[in-house]
């Protein structure tokens, strides 16, 4: 218990709570990423256009990993692409 507030704290800082029913609705998971049910069940999207972390990523290695070349392909800022691609490979290490 003397634990939590160092460790456990700082991560629910990071959700964002219903006002009605006072329970979680999304995790800001890192920066830029966000863990949302509502949107595309639960994976984990970039904040501002909602796509998944794991597409954004996979595109960016598949096309010879530009990020700029993604960002146009998708019509989206290239900051969530850059996010998308931190988060994956935070992640897999």
């Amino acid at each position: 218990q003397r634990v939590f507030p160092k460790i456990v704290q700082p991560f629910l800082k990071r959700l964002d709570y219903d006002s009605v029913h006072s329970m979680a609705l999304r995790w800001r998971i890192a920066a830029g990423v966000e863990i949302d049910p509502a949107v595309c069940f639960g994976q984990p999207v970039a904040s501002t256009s909602r796509i998944p972390t794991r597409i954004l990523s996979t595109a960016f290695v598949a096309n010879g990993e530009q990020v700029d070349v993604v960002a146009d392909w998708f019509r989206i800022p290239t900051e969530d692409v850059q996010a998308a691609i931190d988060f994956e490979r935070a992640i897999a290490a």
